[in-house]
């Protein structure tokens, strides 16, 4: 694997990195280990339903034939999986969400909170807490109870218990504000009966990696309760204005339907209630709706758009972006980006150089924003994998950097939490 070494670490270190034992990632520098805060007062958790119980040897045997074979020297438990359903709020309404908690078996210590966050899907079938033992072949977040980390995966909005909404996609203060609220309610779960500590990590890849950092930025601003550990986001489009301008200008785009995603959700979202022919060409427009009833996936909703940005949209819209008369939407894109901030705690991007989806300038543009504010523990993990050659293989090679590293930081945390 070759590293760009932008944060001054040789790719000798970090190919060490990735086989080092859990007691020699266990020199690594920690912060101070904190009591837990009183939680906040308001009443967050409706219910969490069992799903399922794994042992670690169930855990094992699963990572022989998915993905996570490329983890499994990690597993150390079995876990309980919990549907969780909570109170948070939709453009000031009371409403319900929910998503997948799932809990370490047999807890001898207290553990640390880790926020999953999932990456893109149009079909509510997709949604984490529609658990089932299929769901853990794609995904990642599930894994990391089995390595001491009670995880929390929110659906988002728009998914499970919130299906009737529209998902806010990319919008950074729902995307935050909901998955802090399911943070509490997770707390309220655990109560006295599982011991957890004050500490969160956070970890997502795709939308998941723009979730990360639009949650990590929210509880900064709002949040004493929680200690910010480490924040791991990969091949998120946190300059979202850049990313969207540069997809409108080089006339096609290999994954359209995440571009008719972003508008059509921020249409929703911010209320806009503008006609669908403002901003694509017919017969896309009467198409969308049905594309984005919650039946179809991302995949099968590629395969019925163009590829070339102007067959999709339209005349008039594209040059309103171009000359900014499109005030609203440029406005919704700058306001949701979440590059135009310094991070205080300890955050790392990861991107695949050949991603085609979310090129890796919007990683390093976020990088280099990042670090002209003033942010001191953001570092930089650009990659080339020759096994993940695309956006939708890049997270394989992230999570074998992430895991070692937050594995080492809550074992030195509880190494330094009991002397």
């Amino acid at each position: 694997m070759i590293l760009f070494q932008r944060h001054h670490r040789s790719t000798l270190w970090i190919l060490v990195l990735l086989v080092l034992t859990l007691a020699a990632c266990g020199q690594e520098e920690v912060g101070p280990v904190l009591e837990p805060e009183p939680k906040p007062e308001v009443n967050f958790l409706v219910s969490a339903e069992h799903l399922a119980s794994l042992s670690k040897e169930e855990i094992l045997l699963l990572g022989t034939t998915t993905e996570y074979q490329q983890y499994t020297r990690w597993i150390q438990y079995g876990m309980d999986i919990y549907r969780l359903t909570y109170r948070t709020t939709y453009h000031d309404q009371p409403t319900e969400a929910s998503g997948l908690v799932c809990i370490p078996k047999g807890l001898s210590t207290a553990a640390p909170l880790l926020a999953g966050m999932h990456g893109t899907i149009l079909d509510k079938a997709s949604a984490p807490s529609n658990f089932n033992i299929k769901n853990l072949k794609g995904r990642s977040q599930e894994l990391f109870a089995s390595m001491g980390f009670i995880t929390v995966i929110p659906d988002y909005l728009g998914f499970g218990a919130s299906a009737k909404l529209f998902h806010p996609y990319y919008d950074a203060y729902y995307t935050g504000k909901a998955s802090t609220d399911m943070l509490y309610a997770t707390w309220e779960l655990l109560a006295d009966s599982i011991p957890h500590s004050h500490d969160l990590y956070i970890a997502g890849y795709s939308e998941g990696g723009y979730a990360s950092v639009a949650t990590l930025k929210y509880l900064e601003e709002n949040d004493t309760t929680f200690n910010l550990v480490a924040t791991a986001a990969g091949a998120g489009g946190y300059d979202i204005m850049s990313m969207t301008e540069n997809i409108l200008t080089q006339g096609s785009y290999a994954s359209p339907a995440y571009l008719v995603y972003v508008i059509y959700a921020y249409n929703i979202t911010n209320q806009w209630n503008r006609p669908l022919t403002d901003f694509f060409k017919e017969p896309y427009a009467s198409q969308i709706p049905m594309y984005a009833d919650g039946s179809y996936t991302t995949s099968q909703v590629n395969n019925q758009l163009p590829k070339k940005v102007d067959e999709l949209l339209t005349e008039d819209f594209l040059a309103g972006v171009a000359d900014s008369t499109e005030t609203a939407f440029i406005t919704a894109l700058e306001e949701n980006s979440v590059s135009n901030w310094a991070p205080k705690s300890a955050l790392r991007l990861y991107h695949e150089q050949d991603d085609e989806i979310i090129p890796m300038r919007n990683s390093e543009l976020t990088y280099q924003k990042m670090l002209a504010l003033g942010a001191t523990k953001t570092e930089d993990f650009f990659y080339n994998d020759p096994e993940a050659n695309s956006h939708g293989t890049g997270f394989i090679p992230m999570y074998k950097m992430v895991i070692p590293w937050f594995v080492s930081l809550k074992d030195a945390r509880n190494v330094k939490g009991t002397e």
